[in-house]
């Protein structure tokens, strides 16, 4: 089972490349935009890396979104299009929900 960093690691991967695509960016005009080295952000996307705050702001700064957007958890807060969910698979659903629960609790 993924610890809780790793879940929002991957939360935050999701939404980077959701909106990284949704934009019409591809990685390396991404990466160009916010200054961020190439491996860096396709290791974000991939969740296989931990972001600085920096790093947060700095991509939403670039994709035009709050850093806030970048937490799916207060997306759904936010009243969040479906269309998004819809695209993540059941698994990452599933965590969504744990996490949701854990945090009501």
């Amino acid at each position: 089972m993924k610890t809780d960093l790793e879940c929002q690691l991957q939360v935050i991967a999701e939404n980077i490349k959701w909106f990284r695509k949704s934009k019409g960016l591809k990685q390396k005009e991404l990466a160009e935009a916010t200054g961020i080295n190439l491996r860096y952000l396709q290791e974000y996307e991939a969740g296989k890396q931990n972001i600085t705050i920096e790093s947060i702001l700095k991509i939403a700064d670039a994709l035009d979104i709050s850093p806030c957007e970048l937490n799916v958890l207060s997306r759904i807060i936010l009243d969040t299009p479906l269309d998004h969910f819809f695209e993540m698979n059941h698994r990452q659903l599933e965590e969504i929900d744990i996490a949701v629960a854990a945090r009501d609790d």
